[in-house]
């Protein structure tokens, strides 16, 4: 589009001016720009089409707001102006030829121009240049521009497309130059809307890296501003921290930085604040000076900075660093700069056993006991702890050492463990300090959800009632209440569940819980989250960052359920963020994360000399004491039970006279627990295999076998679902088979099958298969009563055709009518979830989120108020939008739709067919759609 030589990258250490002479210079072109041929006359019309869609949606308005019972919140409509002809030609001289002044219209443009489709539909697009786009946004208010410092930039989607039509895709450099051509916009508009408009809950222009950085080499004041907050005064203040995020991605953009802005990233990743520490550092671990300056950062006289360097030498991997940090070590003061060293040397591989011996550790304890506590702990019991052993000879630990573990996480105010901690507590016998870890939760819970007794609530009820009902203002209260005695106890109840103090400001107590916790803690946690978010969020948050470092594969499956499902959005977001750093840990992918956490439940799998399964049911052993239970999984995945004699029982019996009574009681805890634990897991893996079959995810076989096939519960649901396996180089044919209880693999013809070890498997789908394959195995699964997770086979395929592949949107459905409750119905059923309410308590979309691809299915259709009413409804159409980080929500306003060939096509044959199921729920296509539908 913009005639422009290959942009050269930045070499180590140049400077802005260095970089800006190889930057070639760009050509746009002076005077006059025809437009295409046809592309005036095809826009008059989509504005015409438009207008007379407002009209009737007016008219629509208008009519319910005449009626006598509308609702109140209800405004009498604007009627929309028609579309001036005369105007419209100053506007097309404007994208034309530029002219200094804007033109201004006398009816509502903007509002019109949103009822146009994507120009992609009707213009031809590789043909408009660059300024007849941005010419057209200024002119149709799609540009709202405040001078150099920002622009707010409507119908994105629009520039979008423009874009991904070219043969060469522009930059933001380039747009920029295009943009300052416009009254009143200078050079580096598009720089500041940038760093403005990326981040947690809005992006803009996420282009390639390439596309992004040399505007900002030319604009490299502006990255130093955002990281010092030099920034001049105006609206966009308070989102400094999100410029400075921003700025910190884009630095990170350059193949080699400046050396002005890498001074600035640097003073912000070994900087005194915290938050943006990690993300900088990550911009920085390809810089030469990455090693040395870290080092030297260890060295500073500053608490913050020293930590901060320790971080940096344990994420760049260079054992070099071990010696330096030992030294620094046995020179440090401060406990939580020795625990940031000490963790450090472990990421590096080196050996800490000398800095936590056990004498060292008890010297460290008293002498640590003789110095004040910390303000607010006085209710921790310090002298009725549970005892603890060391797991090299059973000795117990020292009440002195347990003691100062929870002086000095409480100094330390972290709901999480250092490495000094970890270590100690590793040292352990694991059932003690699991039991200590148990008892110092417990302790915290109780202490923060202390309420007063009932007789203090009525006390202090009855005398605020006696106050109110006798007050010259009581009317109201005699009104509704009827009694003082009634009013009495409604006073009490609100007080029964008023905490009376807090334990937020010891949440550092928390850390012995995310060293020590155990499945018990877990439980704990999860069931204080669930029942108190709401009014304890700060101690939810802090929990679940305790929670992301117990090492229990049921903390993880916690946090996936919070992430994916909670419906307190805080809870929700940072749930699923600790989840995505428990994988980063452990160099893993979400999705391996969460296979290798698979409760099992107690059950196991028995295994040969070879450790190969036997084929054997796996089995849950509970132990009375003078008598054991067996319990295994039926065909349908409930538990069976078993006494010795082989004779099977309803229930787990009584507690008899040679049993042991706390054993008996345990089993049957465990017994209890484990039931709910297999519903939980037959209810997220069937979801987990059915977004795998959308997403077509794919495991090394050894993966498949040892974390999913091979798994005591998830290995059952694995034999009720048809995989596909290809080799490891992707040639050969598509081999389909179901795993069978025995450990063996069955073809559809049950011929046996044998894989090696590295060919990739994934779930099998009608959309990938022939009319042929598919018939073969949907009657296979009927022949052997094989019960279906989900409805693999069966179902019309849907193709996308080439005239869709770079659509945004499935339209095939639109206009077909059903009812709001109808369409609700079913949606619900598919497991779409309602849109979030917009402008006037309304929504007109139900969407599907794919989180494993981060992708939303969104259907849309003609609207609904809150509270719902059964309506007419019609459906408009299907697309996918891309799940932007930390933001969840779903809007039918100004969506980022992905093209449909970026769409794995699975996915969309699903979609489509949980849409033509909601469609079939109506009356069928109806002309007058847009006349009867809400919107």
């Amino acid at each position: 589009l913009i005639q422009l030589e290959a942009t050269s990258a930045p070499s180590d250490g140049k400077t802005e001016t260095d970089i800006n002479r190889e930057l070639s210079p760009i050509e746009l072109p002076l005077g006059e720009l025809p437009l295409p041929d046809g592309f005036e006359e095809a826009l008059w019309q989509q504005l015409e089409a438009a207008f007379e869609q407002e009209e009737q949606n007016y008219h629509k308005r208008l009519a319910e707001f005449s009626q006598a019972n509308r609702s109140s919140y209800l405004r009498r409509p604007n009627r929309p102006a028609r579309p001036d002809r005369v105007e419209y030609a100053k506007v097309i001289e404007f994208i034309s030829k530029g002219n200094v002044v804007v033109p201004e219209f006398s009816w509502n443009i903007w509002k019109t121009v949103y009822g146009i489709p994507n120009w992609s539909k009707w213009a031809e697009l590789e043909k408009l240049h660059l300024l007849h786009v941005i010419r057209f946004m200024m002119a149709f208010g799609l540009v709202e521009g405040e001078g150099a410092e920002t622009l707010g930039i409507r119908r994105h989607d629009w520039l979008e497309a423009h874009r991904r039509a070219q043969a060469e895709p522009y930059g933001l450099r380039e747009l920029d130059a295009a943009f300052a051509t416009l009254p009143g916009l200078a050079s580096g508009a598009i720089a500041e809307t940038y760093l403005n408009l990326n981040h947690g809950w809005s992006s803009q222009f996420d282009w390639e890296p390439e596309a992004i950085w040399p505007l900002f080499a030319e604009h490299s004041k502006l990255l130093c501003d955002a990281f010092s907050g030099a920034t001049k005064k105006s609206r966009w203040d308070f989102w400094q921290a999100d410029r400075r995020r921003s700025a910190i991605k884009v630095a990170g953009m350059f193949p080699s930085m400046p050396r002005e802005i890498e001074e600035a990233v640097w003073s912000v990743a070994l900087g005194e604040g915290k938050s943006d520490r990690p993300l900088a550092r990550k911009a920085l671990l390809g810089s030469p000076s990455a090693l040395p300056r870290a080092l030297a950062a260890v060295k500073d006289g500053r608490q913050a900075v020293r930590i901060a360097g320790a971080e940096f030498l344990g994420e760049l991997g260079d054992d070099s660093a071990i010696d330096p940090l030992k030294k620094a070590l046995k020179a440090e003061k401060l406990e939580m700069v020795k625990g940031a060293l000490l963790q450090a040397i472990e990421q590096l591989g080196g050996d800490v056993d000398e800095f936590l011996g056990r004498r060292k550790q008890l010297l460290d304890a008293k002498k640590g006991l003789e110095k004040k506590r910390p303000k607010g702990m006085e209710w921790i019991a310090l002298d009725r702890l549970p005892e603890v052993r060391w797991a090299e000879d059973d000795k117990p630990v020292a009440s002195e050492i347990l003691q100062w573990w929870i002086i000095q996480s409480v100094q330390f105010k972290l709901p999480t463990c250092g490495a000094i901690l970890r270590r100690s507590v590793a040292m352990c016998r694991r059932d003690d300090v699991a039991a200590f870890a148990k008892h110092l939760l417990a302790e915290w819970i109780a202490y923060d959800t202390k309420t007063p007794t009932r007789n203090e609530v009525i006390a202090a009820a009855t005398k605020q009632a006696k106050q109110h009902w006798n007050s010259q203002h009581a009317q109201w209260l005699q009104n509704y209440y009827k009694s003082e005695e009634n009013y009495r106890n409604a006073l009490a109840d609100q007080m029964q569940s008023t905490f009376l103090q807090s334990a937020i400001g010891q949440k550092g107590l928390l850390a012995i819980v995310s060293a020590a916790g155990d499945a018990d803690c877990v439980k704990m946690v999860e069931r204080f989250i669930r029942t108190y978010h709401g009014h304890r969020l700060a101690q939810s948050k802090a929990l679940l960052e305790t929670l992301a470092w117990i090492e229990h594969p049921a903390a993880v499956q916690v946090l996936l359920s919070l992430g994916n499902r909670f419906r307190t959005k805080a809870i929700r977001k940072r749930a699923a963020e600790l989840v995505d750093e428990i994988a980063d840990r452990q160099g893993w992918t979400k999705d391996q994360l969460a296979d290798r956490t698979i409760p099992d439940a107690g059950f196991t799998v028995k295994t040969d000399e070879h450790d190969q399964a036997t084929g054997e049911r796996p089995e849950l052993v509970l132990d009375f004491g003078s008598r054991k239970f067996s319990v295994r999984l039926d065909d349908d995945l409930q538990p069976v039970i078993t006494r010795d004699d082989g004779k099977q029982v309803k229930s787990l019996p009584a507690a008899a006279k040679d049993d042991d009574p706390e054993l008996a009681k345990a089993a049957k805890k465990e017994f209890t627990s484990a039931k709910k634990t297999i519903r939980e897991v037959v209810k997220n893996q069937a979801e987990r295999l059915y977004e795998a079959a959308c997403v077509q995810r794919s495991w090394p076989y050894s993966e498949w076998k040892r974390y999913l096939a091979t798994h005591p519960i998830a290995g059952a649901l694995c034999c009720r679902v048809v995989w596909a396996a290809l080799s490891s180089d992707g040639t050969g044919p598509l081999r389909l088979f179901r795993p069978l209880e025995d450990g063996t693999l069955t073809d559809v013809n049950d011929d046996e099958l044998t894989l090696d070890e590295d060919d990739q498997i994934a779930v099998a789908h009608s959309s990938l298969l022939d009319a042929e394959t598919d018939a073969a195995w949907k009657q296979h699964l009927e022949d052997y009563e094989v019960p279906q997770l989900f409805k693999q086979f069966g179902r019309e395929p849907y193709r996308l055709p080439e005239s869709l592949q770079n659509e945004t949107e499935i339209v095939d459905f639109q206009g077909q009518m059903l009812t709001t409750f109808r369409l609700r119905n079913r949606a619900t059923k598919l497991g779409w979830v309602r849109g979030d309410a917009e402008d006037g308590g309304g929504f007109a979309i139900y969407h599907k989120p794919f989180r494993s691809e981060q992708i939303d299915a969104v259907v849309e259709f003609t609207g609904s108020y809150l509270p719902e009413s059964d309506i007419p409804a019609a459906i408009r159409g299907i697309y996918f939008i891309p799940i932007q980080p930390n933001n969840d929500s779903a809007y039918s306003w100004n969506p980022n739709k992905l093209k449909l060939s970026k769409v794995p096509p699975v996915l969309v044959s699903e979609c489509y067919n949980d849409v033509r199921e909601m469609a079939a729920e109506g009356t069928g296509f109806d002309p007058d759609w847009q006349k009867k539908g809400l919107w």
